[in-house]
């Protein structure tokens, strides 16, 4: 996934959610940094791959097969404020 659109994606789920549920979800990879993504809350990525794709960021745009394996890092990155140092999702 090419860096520049990496960082468009997390800087629209940034502005696309709520802070009362940023909040939430930082709690929650803080409370469990490895299984998070695994909380039924998530529901495996579902709402944020529709998210995605419902506001034109669609696979084909990213350049990526599947949206899958690069939910979880966009949505930590957008929670957490990560903008500087941090590696796009790997393809």
């Amino acid at each position: 996934m090419d860096p520049k659109v990496c960082e468009e994606v997390v800087e629209f789920l940034r502005d696309w959610l709520p802070e009362p549920a940023k909040q939430a979800y930082r709690g929650l990879m803080e409370r469990d940094p490895q299984n998070w993504p695994r909380d039924p809350h998530f529901a495996r990525g579902v709402i944020v791959r529709h998210a995605l794709r419902g506001n034109g960021y669609t696979e084909e745009l990213l350049g990526v097969p599947s949206l899958e394996p690069y939910w979880a890092d966009l949505l930590a990155r957008a929670v957490r404020g990560d903008e500087d140092g941090a590696d796009p999702p790997a393809e």
